[in-house]
């Protein structure tokens, strides 16, 4: 597995985490979200 493959599978377990999109971590500007905990986390 090279880094960039490590990147975003880091990129897409984070955006589920946080309820964003992967490519929401590429962007120059700030995202802004709704607050939620991914459906991996709901039942915490």
């Amino acid at each position: 597995m090279i880094t960039e493959e490590i990147l975003h599978i880091a990129m897409e377990q984070s955006a589920e985490d946080i309820n964003c999109k992967t490519e929401d971590f590429l962007k120059n500007q700030n995202v802004i979200v709704p607050f939620r905990l991914g459906k991996k986390h709901e039942n915490i």
